[in-house]
This record gives structure tokens, C-alpha cells and sequence, in this order.
């Protein structure tokens, strides 16, 4: 994907801002998968919702959303907290994070942390049966910060690290997992090394990442200065694949030992080296 029809696809996911956005681009371009846009979909809420946080987390305005949050409770208001957050555009989750912390006492030490992430994940512990309804409304319609979709990404990164190794095993190509690797003692680790590298299309590859995620410049830069340099200068050149696409001109790296791909490679284009 280029980078004119991701920023095309991103102001779209902007201007409309709930579901229909993915309709109206599936329509106008049939040839991206709906996994892809559901992971730039997810990429660019999370993103927005995290860069504008700090403005929800300013004393007085987290006074005031717990305040809200009363006065709908003594009307006897159900969804309180889903309207709200709807209406001052906050993710679910991060809006029941803030009336928690408030319901407790706003204090910031690690305790009540602790505390609040048990309560996200199991509302129905809160003591106040009715705030524990609205958190757990909050947290089962959220698609981005509840437990379960934070949940659901981990699987998803599982399943593509598992089909990489099918793939791997699939081309007899010899690899130690991350895992293994740390028990040998390595901190930061790809998902696979070689044990013996291999070739494709004249890029050798020593080690490989698997990203269930859409390629886009900010998560790529990021990915670059927390990984894989670090891998490339322990093991040498390696292969990135994001299953879910990625924006083509991120692919500059190739002559330096950083190639990407959107799928493993296939038989053709590898070439092994000799044991």
C-alpha cells in the first residue's frame, strides 16, 4: 500500500468515526483485505485516543466526569459512562479507568493501580454494584483498551508467530524460537533466529520478526529503534514480516539488512545456504 492511499484510508477512519468507515472504504478499494483495514482501523483509535489523554486526565476534568457521573447515577440513568465517553470522545475503558480512580479517592499509588486494572478486568468485583454495571458496560463495548481486546490482539500475535514457524518447518529451514533463545540467556529477541540463514531475492536473513499489525511510519519507527536495530547488530540482517500489509515506502532498509514483507517468502524466492 502506498503512502497516499494509507493517509486516504486514515482520513476516513477520522472524519467518520465509527463503524461505516470501514464499509465505505472496503467498497472503494475491494483489494485490501479487511484484516488490513481493521488493523489500521484499531491502530490509528488507539493512537488518537492515547495522544489526547493527558487532556482527560487534568485534575479538573477528571473531577468533573466524576461528577457527571453522580448526578446520572442519582436519576437513575443506565449507561452513564457509555454516553459520556461517547460524548466527550474517550475510549470506554480509559473513561471507567478515570471514574475508578476518582471513586477511590484519586490518589495515584501503585496499590489502587493495581487495584483499578483488577477492576477492568472483572468489573463484577467492584463493590459498587452500580458502578461495577457501567464499567462492565463500558469494558464489553470497547474494541480498542478492554481486557478482551487487549486480550485478543496477544492471540492474534501468537497465531502468526506460530504460522511463521508452520512456514519455516514447512521449507525445512532450521531456526531457534524466542523462547529458547531466552533461556540461553538473550534479553532482546526476534521471534525466530536462524540457525542457518537463508537467502531471499539476494537479502540474506539471519533472523525473522512477525508483526500481526499494519505497517504503518510511526509503529515502523518505533519497531526500528526498540527491535530491530538491536537485532541487527547482534545477528546480522533480517526479515519483518507484517501479515497485515505494510506502507510500501517504509521498505528502505533492504541494502542495509532490514528487508519487510507482508507474507513469508515463497519457495522460489528463497535460496539456502550450505551447512
Amino acid at each position: 500500500m502506498n503512502v497516499q492511499l494509507y493517509k486516504e484510508i486514515v482520513s476516513v477512519i477520522r472524519a467518520e468515526r465509527c463503524s461505516e468507515w470501514l464499509q465505505k472504504v472496503a467498497a472503494k478499494h475491494p483489494g485490501i483485505s479487511l484484516g488490513t483495514l481493521e488493523s489500521i482501523g484499531s491502530q490509528i483509535r488507539r493512537r488518537d485516543a492515547l495522544q489526547t489523554l493527558h487532556t482527560h486526565k487534568r485534575p479538573d476534568v477528571m473531577s468533573k466526569y466524576y461528577q457527571r457521573y453522580l448526578a446520572g447515577k442519582l436519576r437513575k440513568k443506565s449507561g452513564v459512562l457509555l454516553n459520556l465517553a461517547q460524548e466527550v470522545s474517550l475510549a470506554p475503558t480509559l473513561l471507567a479507568r478515570i471514574i475508578l480512580e476518582q471513586h477511590a479517592g484519586g490518589t495515584q499509588d501503585v496499590p489502587l493501580k493495581v487495584q483499578i486494572n483488577s477492576w477492568i478486568k472483572n468489573p463484577l468485583s467492584i463493590p459498587d454494584k452500580e458502578l461495577a454495571e457501567e464499567v462492565e458496560q463500558c469494558t464489553g463495548n470497547d474494541p480498542d483498551f478492554s481486557p478482551c481486546s487487549v486480550e485478543y490482539r496477544h492471540q492474534i500475535g501468537k497465531k502468526y508467530e506460530l504460522l511463521l514457524q508452520e512456514k519455516l518447518d514447512s521449507h525445512h529451514l532450521c531456526y531457534i524460537a524466542e523462547d529458547a533463545m531466552r533461556k540461553l540467556g538473550y534479553d532482546k529477541t526476534p521471534d525466530v533466529k536462524m540457525e542457518v540463514p537463508f537467502a531471499v531475492c539476494g537479502h540474506v536473513v539471519n533472523w525473522v520478526e512477525s508483526k500481526a499489525s499494519f505497517g504503518d511510519e510511526e509503529s515502523h519507527r518505533q519497531y526500528l529503534e526498540d527491535q530491530y536495530w538491536s537485532y541487527w547488530n547482534r545477528f546480522g540482517p533480517g526479515l519483518v514480516i507484517y501479515w497485515f500489509g505494510y506502507i510500501d515506502e517504509l521498505n528502505v532498509h533492504q541494502g542495509k539488512g532490514i528487508l519487510l514483507r507482508d507474507n513469508f517468502p515463497i519457495l522460489s524466492e528463497i535460496i539456502t545456504m550450505p551447512v
